[in-house]
């Protein structure tokens, strides 16, 4: 009888070419991979062999024939958690919703991998369902206590399973309506006959609304002390109307029971502090009423009078759901009295401590090249009051994309231009490690932000600088890689920024740029296009004005839109789309045009992969998309594909000589 300890030949010689595929996997030798597969198969089926053999046929794209491979590597060890994750891959590749099904008990059994939850996240806004799900709310409440991991793409997810959980149901209800502007609810009769008649007398309604009056029906909050809720208040930010109007009437009650809270004082400042972490994250975004405001002025004075800050750590509590504590006169004093305290030490952590280090890193930065472009300095101001996009967490799994694969060699210099808060930086350093990156700006309050970040996260091979990009010449280098997203459409000639760059572009160099497509965006420029009309000034009151008014003056379908957006519901964000200091959009003839007068190659289109898959489905012959005029006509068909940006590399080709 074979002993099981002690393997034969044949085991020895599976593992050696199971792990000699592995290898081979890692060089890209696909075809090679697959001999030493079927070499390990022929000595019997284990779960290694299959996943692997899974593997090379998922990484070429054949999802229906690698699944029966990983199936039977879960058929062998009903534990191989790896395998669990593959068939969540290529379900998901197939489109099948069982796909989340199999990501979460991957998750399950081997729960302290971090990449299986981020796979579940990126699957997440894919989904909905009906009906509240235990399992689902317990993986997403897992994923959002990993402090490491971006988990913004769970919004969609945790709304759908908020607004479907009988613990918060009663608090939470919509209605249906189909004019915007007056909030109308729809008829119950024609509600009950399109139901009857299955929609076909009556037109869906296009939007939903909080029931504020049910909500001020519920006397006992304690349900929202949830952990669920909680902690989905300090993770993420929900893109729903509905929901932003029922934490607008979760604040103002707060607000009206600061006196006499109904939750016990410890519970008040819980909920409190949760929601104020939302609410500074938005950039206080939210509406008042005129008794909210004169209620917040005088509680800012006592606030600021008082020295016994244990004695109104409820008022600061709320007030911290309003705005933010730096602006108090006594700021300093509310960091240090708060500093050991359990529940407002973090708040004033993040709105004084980190508020005070960003400040201090920003007088820091001195431009060596002018900055004196009058758009430039428009731009400048913009991005200094309204510096976006905020960031918590450490980018993972980025990829070169393909294109980017000559800068992978270290010692290789990139060039971020217009980095902003400094994400798209840390991106570059996580995807290309023995990179060199320098990381300009225009506004030092961004790159302070960017630093303070990088530093938090060990990103080392980042240098930030105050530049202006119409004068990177004056910095005396040249670079492998550049590069520029969202930013040249906010210069005064866009060409003129591209030229800037290319001059700086060392040859065969290689540039990722990102551009807004008017084709796209045109419903963003009619919403802009309001603004600019009706005199909307781009104050705070002057944005929030026109939130509150954007029902009435804008089409019915573009105020949908803009409701579908992330930038309309923070308020850095909803100033640089609808109150730029300046902005152009682009066509695909337009960008081929100016790459041509630069003498640049347009290399591949960066998109998702069903895009990619669309794109060779209508262009079989052009599989890697490197044909801009295959891209045009394939926008004309689909005019929302590059609703966030174009997004493009391009090489700078050899110098003649």
């Amino acid at each position: 009888m074979k002993n099981p300890t002690a393997p034969d030949d044949s085991d020895k010689a599976a593992d050696e070419l199971n792990q000699l595929a592995r290898q081979q996997l890692g060089k890209g030798m696909v075809d090679e991979a697959e001999q030493s597969l079927l070499l390990s198969l022929s000595h019997g089926k284990t779960p290694a062999n299959c996943r692997l053999m899974g593997n090379v046929l998922f990484l070429r794209r054949n999802p229906e024939a690698a699944l029966p491979y990983f199936r039977e590597a879960v058929k062998l060890d009903e534990n191989d958690h790896a395998a669990q994750a593959m068939i969540a891959e290529t379900l998901f590749m197939m489109g099948d919703i069982e796909s989340i099904g199999y990501s979460m008990l991957a998750i399950q059994q081997a729960p302290e991998e971090t990449r299986y939850k981020e796979r579940f996240i990126h699957f997440s806004p894919h989904f909905t369902f009906r009906e509240s799900n235990g399992f689902i709310e317990s993986t997403i409440y897992e994923c959002l206590r990993v402090e490491e991991i971006d988990v913004s793409p769970l919004q969609g997810l945790w709304h759908n399973m908020f607004s479907r959980s009988p613990i918060f149901a009663r608090f939470y209800k919509t209605y249906p309506s189909n004019d915007a502007s007056t909030r109308a609810r729809a008829s119950s009769l024609k509600r009950l006959l399109s139901a009857y008649t299955g929609g076909g007398t009556e037109t869906p309604a296009a939007f939903h609304f909080f029931d504020a009056e049910n909500f001020a029906r519920q006397a006992d909050l304690k349900p929202l002390l949830h952990a669920y809720f909680l902690l989905g208040l300090l993770r993420l930010t929900v893109i729903d109307t509905a929901f932003e109007d029922f934490l607008t009437a979760l604040r103002a009650r707060l607000l009206a029971e600061l006196d006499a809270p109904k939750l016990p004082v410890d519970d008040y400042i819980t909920l409190c502090t949760a929601l104020a972490h939302y609410c500074f994250e938005t950039g206080y975004i939210f509406d008042e009423t005129d008794a909210e405001k004169q209620r917040l002025a005088k509680l800012r004075a006592t606030i600021e009078v008082t020295a016994d800050y244990n004695a109104i750590k409820a008022s600061l509590a709320v007030y911290a759901c309003y705005a933010p504590f730096y602006e108090l006169a006594n700021a300093n004093g509310i960091e240090r009295a708060m500093a050991e305290d359990a529940d407002l030490d973090e708040t004033a952590r993040d709105q004084i401590t980190v508020f005070k280090k960003i400040l201090h890193k920003a007088a820091t930065f001195t431009p060596e090249t002018a900055i004196d472009d009058e758009t430039s300095l428009k731009v400048q101001e913009q991005y200094s009051g309204f510096p976006s996009p905020r960031w918590t967490a450490k980018p993972s799994e980025v990829s070169h994309e393909g294109a980017g694969i000559p800068l992978l060699e270290k010692g290789k210099k990139f060039l971020v231009a217009g980095t902003g808060t400094g994400n798209d930086a840390a991106q570059i350093s996580v995807g290309f490690t023995d990179t060199d990156i320098l990381a300009i700006d225009l506004s030092p309050t961004s790159l302070a932000y960017g630093a303070l970040k990088a530093e938090e996260f060990g990103l080392g091979n980042i240098t930030f600088r105050q530049e202006d990009i119409l004068n990177v010449s004056g910095l005396r280098q040249k670079f492998d890689g550049i590069v520029a997203s969202g930013v040249l459409h906010h210069m005064e000639d866009p060409f003129e920024g591209l030229t800037a760059l290319a001059d700086v572009l060392k040859p065969y160099g290689l540039m990722r740029i990102s551009l807004y497509s008017k084709t796209a965006r045109q419903n963003i420029s009619l919403a802009q296009n309001a603004v600019f009309s009706r005199g909307y000034p781009n104050t705070v009151e002057g944005m929030k004005r026109f939130r509150r008014e954007a029902a009435s003056v804008l089409p019915a379908n573009v105020y949908k839109a803009l409701l579908a957006t992330e930038d309309y519901f923070k308020l850095p964000l909803f100033r640089d789309m609808l109150f730029p200091a300046l902005e152009h959009q682009l066509t695909l003839p337009g960008i081929k045009d100016m790459l041509h007068r630069l003498g640049l190659t347009f290399v591949k289109m960066n998109t998702s992969i069903d895009v990619l898959l669309a794109f060779q489905k209508m262009f079989p012959d052009d599989p890697q998309g490197s044909n801009i005029d295959n891209w045009h006509a394939f926008e004309q068909k689909y005019p929302d594909t590059f609703v966030c940006m174009y997004q493009f590399w391009c090489q700078k080709p050899p110098q003649k000589k």
